[in-house]
């Protein structure tokens, strides 16, 4: 998707001279990359950025939204690592903002400036949310079946010293 922007200079008094830039919107996703707690996540995320020099952009403009996604997918992979399932889920500003200050020193060298990263969606794929839904469910049985209550005639008969086989 590209935005056309035009930005106008004043350069003293009576000049003034059009600049156009053009805006690229770039998507780039992760599949089952796993958190700092260990539970796999699928993230979809766009960059925005532009090539302010219009010479350079119009040779390069493929090499450089190829080499930005592959630069974006890299630093959302590493911060999706370091990152705890919670903050991903509830937070995902947060992570594309870290995202974004990690990629801009990184792709500035190649003349593109990022204006933002924007993570679309955060989630657990469905396989592994039915397979931790299966072992919470496995642990809470078996934590239940540990701090069973006791009936009147397990408590009567611990206070008694007799034990009922």
């Amino acid at each position: 998707m590209n935005l056309s922007i035009s930005k106008r200079l004043h350069c003293g008094a009576s000049t003034l001279a059009e600049i156009k830039q053009r805006l690229q919107v770039t998507p780039f996703h992760i599949n089952g990359l796993p958190t700092s707690d260990g539970v796999q996540m699928n993230v979809q995320a766009r960059v925005r950025w532009y090539m302010p020099h219009a010479r350079k952009a119009s040779m390069s403009l493929v090499d450089s939204r190829q080499a930005v996604a592959s630069a974006a997918t890299t630093f959302l992979s590493l911060t999706v690592r370091a990152s705890p399932l919670w903050l991903l889920l509830t937070d995902p500003a947060a992570v594309g903002a870290q995202v974004c200050q990690d990629l801009a020193p990184e792709v500035i060298s190649w003349g593109a400036i990022i204006r933002a990263v924007e993570v679309e969606r955060a989630c657990v794929p469905p396989e592994v949310e039915a397979e931790n839904d299966a072992r919470l469910m496995a642990a809470l049985t078996l934590r239940l079946s540990l701090h069973r209550p006791r009936t009147q005639a397990q408590t009567r008969d611990a206070a008694s010293g007799s034990r009922a086989c």
